[in-house]
């Protein structure tokens, strides 16, 4: 159920990523596109090089990172260059759209949102298997993407708000980054600051399809899910893993059309779910000793942070899927049974693979079905 989950958990971001891609390329340089038609095709790029495998995929994301970095950097630099571009009374003190109080429900029902991106420098975790690389290193990728993304939340709120302010930033929510950059940069530097950060998404996507195509991989050789998930193309890229989340993404961007906050609440169910079950998880398994005969051992005094942050997430996972109403808690739960049927499915598999009907007579020259079972299926 957790692997399932998170799969479901980073699926639509592939069609998050793309709509807000398409939105920023829409704004900049195509007027009138439609945005769901580009998404499709953008996605059908990532999906083709994506089945190309993994080491062509960092050397393009790498690219299109190096490329976003530029307009990013100067954004965030212009007021330590140009500080009359920066007002501190925009950001604080904070208000908040209430007229009376502090909104406690408001404020859940966003982190609810928030914890699917904020929890997301954890994907790096799922390509380390294909790298040839020390637990060292892995240990250090894992630090370095939580960095990272730590200091991007907070930074990036901080900066634009102080230079636009919460009104400049909610003109048009999907293309947020556009009117800092026509301040800083001017109409022309806006445009390639949108073209920019529309790379920066794709870059996203790009990571989303990785995590997700793998996951189902995976789960396919820890016998949960049907065999052929496990098949691999001349690249090693798990090919139909990556089909079945192209299908998914289609059918996303044609259902939620560009509604992405509503996509994102209803992945955020299985993302949640995730993130109960892990801190549990290793505190049932706190020794336990791997297959080259590692022992690992997790400190004690990690065993009531892992039921605090057990329980934050519980809390918030109700709470969240109660505030963004029934069609977002309804969509994540059937999505998440779905994982049943497949189990059921794989165990019928496994029954088969143990049950092969005798060879009674079997003329010379010809394939016994026991022998064409097993090459089809290895």
């Amino acid at each position: 159920m957790s692997s399932w989950a998170y799969w479901f958990a980073w699926t639509p971001g592939v069609a998050v990523n793309l709509i807000l891609a398409s939105d920023y390329l829409r704004a900049t340089v195509f007027p009138h596109v439609n945005t769901v038609v580009l998404s499709l095709i953008l996605g059908a790029v990532l999906y083709a090089i994506n089945a190309r495998g993994l080491q062509f995929n960092v050397r393009i994301s790498a690219t299109l990172i190096i490329l976003t970095a530029v307009p990013l950097l100067a954004l965030f630099l212009a007021p330590l260059i140009r500080p009359s571009l920066f007002q501190g009374a925009r950001v604080w003190p904070f208000h908040f759209p209430a007229s009376h109080g502090f909104p406690i429900a408001l404020v859940i029902k966003w982190l609810f949102v928030a914890a699917w991106s904020a929890y997301g420098a954890e994907m790096s975790s799922t390509i380390f298997a294909e790298c040839r690389t020390s637990k060292r290193t892995i240990v250090r990728g894992m630090a370095v993407a939580g960095t990272g993304c730590l200091i991007a939340f907070a930074l990036i709120p901080f900066v634009l708000t102080g230079i636009v302010g919460a009104r400049g930033l909610g003109d048009d929510p999907a293309t947020v980054f556009l009117v800092p950059a026509k301040v800083v940069l001017g109409t022309a530097g806006a445009k390639i600051t949108g073209l920019m950060l529309a790379s920066a998404l794709i870059v996203g996507a790009q990571a989303y399809i990785i995590s997700s195509s793998r996951t189902l991989y995976q789960m396919s050789r820890d016998g949960y899910m049907p065999r052929s998930f496990q098949r691999v193309n001349r690249f090693g890229a798990p090919f139909n893993t990556v089909i079945c989340d192209a299908v998914v993404i289609a059918l996303l961007v044609g259902v939620f059309r560009t509604n992405v906050v509503n996509v994102v609440a209803s992945a955020n169910i299985g993302y949640l779910l995730v993130f109960i079950i892990l801190p549990l998880s290793f505190v049932i398994i706190r020794r336990r000793r791997s297959r080259t005969g590692e022992l690992t051992i997790m400190p004690g005094w990690l065993t009531p942070v892992a039921f605090l942050f057990a329980a934050l997430n519980a809390c918030l996972l109700i709470a969240g899927a109660v505030l963004w109403g029934t069609r977002v808690w309804l969509t994540g739960v059937v999505v998440l049974s779905v994982i049943f049927p497949l189990m059921f499915f794989r165990a019928h598999e496994e029954r088969r693979a143990h049950h092969v009907p005798p060879i009674i007579h079997q003329p010379p020259g010809e394939r016994s079905e026991r022998a064409s079972y097993l090459s089809d299926d290895g």
